[in-house]
């Protein structure tokens, strides 16, 4: 049985512990509340439209009623499944979603979080939250799977079976990116010399190309000057793919603004 004294510490260090958790608790609703600021003013001053809470909180932005057909931050992010970090952890959030339309192309930009979930000797589950920057563009063209990682020795022990380690004449694009790609043509298609002579003039990221999506991402949050930066970086990139590439892989879009998912 606790002595009176060990019981009243008991208390305090409950106390304190219940008050640390609040001052926490409010110093990340005023994180987050200061980040949508920032993004709603950069959004409002290069006509992109905002939506703190993503497709599911469209409604909120809006006049419209809630239609359950508008697409879920979810259903959004399931169709980015085959990219990292969506194909691993569980779903968490989809915030501060900012959207530009740009004629048939469309460009996304938000907070990313999921949880990881694995077991040790024991059995015991450890979970880790992890949170990331995502910008996608969705262009009517059909891409084939291509990966470009800024270089390191993990990167290339990290290459799965059966995808091939790209090399190019440019020594110096050889030693900024590690390039992955299961179909060799395609990647040559679209990284030819003027594509590759840009990549080397703008900071390295992490690019992955799949279906008609070209995904960029980052661990932590971009900044808004950052979003500006990647739109541009991306749009630049896009407008170098030759225009043989879309004749044989491009298509009409069914989409006809960026909500349409």
């Amino acid at each position: 049985m606790l002595s009176a004294p060990d019981f009243w510490i008991l208390v305090a260090i409950g106390a304190v512990m219940a008050i640390v958790g609040v001052l926490a608790s409010w110093h990340s609703y005023k994180k987050q509340k200061a980040r949508q600021a920032a993004l709603s003013t950069f959004a409002a001053s290069n006509g992109i439209q905002f939506l703190p809470h993503g497709f599911t909180g469209r409604h909120l932005a809006t006049s419209e009623p809630f239609d359950s057909d508008w697409p879920s931050n979810k259903r959004f992010a399931n169709q980015l499944a085959d990219f990292e970090p969506f194909r691993v952890g569980d779903f968490v959030a989809l915030e501060n979603l900012l959207l530009l339309q740009d004629g048939t192309t469309a460009l996304y930009a938000f907070d990313y979080q999921c949880r990881t979930q694995r077991r040790d000797d024991k059995r015991s589950k450890y979970k880790s939250h992890f949170e990331c920057g995502v910008v996608v563009m969705r262009i009517p063209l059909l891409l084939r799977k291509m990966r470009l990682t800024p270089d390191g020795f993990l990167t290339r022990v990290a290459v799965p079976f059966g995808v091939n380690d790209i090399s190019f004449e440019s020594e110096e694009f050889n030693t900024k990116y590690f390039v992955s790609a299961a179909d060799v043509k395609s990647v040559y298609d679209i990284l030819h010399p003027r594509a590759i002579d840009y990549l080397l003039s703008i900071p390295p990221r992490d690019w992955q190309f799949g279906n008609m999506w070209i995904v960029i991402t980052q661990t932590g949050f971009f900044s808004p000057e950052e979003i500006g930066e990647v739109f541009a970086e991306i749009q630049d990139f896009v407008a170098l793919i030759p225009e043989y590439v879309w004749q044989d892989s491009g298509f009409e879009p069914k989409w006809r603004t960026a909500l349409d998912i």
